[in-house]
């Protein structure tokens, strides 16, 4: 369900600042790449 609430999120993003730079797929991309960094960096300080 988060997830959901993310996407929709994004959805609705990605709609205010339309361009053809820019697509969800594209972000999704860069938030995944965040999460592992963010996950990398929390289990390297335990």
């Amino acid at each position: 369900m988060e997830k959901e609430v993310i996407d929709s999120k994004l959805s609705k993003l990605l709609e205010t600042y339309k361009t053809e730079e820019l697509d969800l797929s594209t972000i999704n991309q860069e938030v995944e790449i965040v999460r592992q960094e963010i996950y990398d960096k929390q289990k390297a300080n335990l």
